[in-house]
């Protein structure tokens, strides 16, 4: 009976630890490889997705913008026009 009882806690367990190091992996329904990093717009402030089409390496350093105006705007002044 004992041994019914420790084999059955020992299933248990080892279910417990197969399951449960899955759901720490989860991210508001995301695993962390599927999570985005958020970056900020230099021009308008706005915080998007680093997988933007709009973005500039300025002096070894990647600049992300929400719109292509934003990124206009950006090389603009880099290039001192306004």
């Amino acid at each position: 009976m004992i041994i019914k009882f420790l084999v059955l806690g020992l299933i248990l367990f080892v279910t417990y630890k197969l399951f449960a190091g899955r759901a720490k992996k989860e991210v508001k329904g995301k695993t962390e490889e599927q999570a985005v990093e958020l970056v900020q717009d230099p021009v308008s402030g706005l915080y998007i997705d680093k997988d933007t089409q709009f973005k500039v390496k300025y002096y070894d350093k990647m600049y992300y913008f929400a719109t292509k105006a934003n990124m206009d705007k950006f090389i603009a002044d880099k290039k001192g026009e306004q």
